[in-house]
Order: C-alpha cells, then sequence, then structure tokens
C-alpha cells in the first residue's frame, strides 16, 4: 500500500478520523511567472502533505505506527515522509 504520492482517497480516508486539511499558504500565485507550474504544484503538495503528517502525529501523540494507519500507508513510508519533510514524530 506504500505510495509516493498523497491522493484526494488519502484524505478522504482521514476526513472522518477528525483530521482537518486546509489549503496550504504557500500555494501563493506570487510564485507565477518566477517559477513553472510544475515547481508551484510540487512546493503546494509538499506543503499539504507536511501539513497532514504533523497533524496526522499531532492526532497520533507521535505513533508513527497509527499515523501510517489512519493515512493507510506502510509504516516504513511514513519514516521516508518524515525524514524527508524533517518532521520529528517525538511527543
Amino acid at each position: 500500500m506504500a505510495e509516493d504520492i498523497i491522493t484526494a482517497a488519502h484524505l478522504e480516508s482521514i476526513r472522518g478520523s477528525g483530521v482537518a486539511v486546509a489549503a496550504p499558504a504557500s500555494c501563493e500565485l506570487a510564485d507565477i511567472g518566477t517559477a513553472s507550474l510544475k515547481e508551484i504544484v510540487h512546493r503546494g503538495v509538499a506543503a499539504i502533505e507536511y501539513s497532514v503528517l504533523t497533524r496526522v502525529l499531532e492526532q497520533t501523540g507521535g505513533n508513527k505506527a497509527e499515523a501510517a494507519r489512519i493515512l493507510r500507508i506502510d509504516y516504513k513510508t511514513i519514516h521516508t515522509k518524515l525524514k524527508g519533510h524533517g518532521i520529528s514524530a517525538r511527543g
């Protein structure tokens, strides 16, 4: 079940879990003209992924195994994503 991309289906799976995800501020139109569409989208997706990961970890009290179950991703995948975003699951 490990995937590299968070899709709408993943977000639907946490909708009933009490995790609210807002659109990140980094997806602003100020980037238009200075960055490509691909770069803007990549930044937006990364910001959403960061938000989802931190909120789910907060909800689970830093329990990575539980967070992985909620997000329906593999335990190894959550470790990789946390490391990539520089997120510590402690506390």
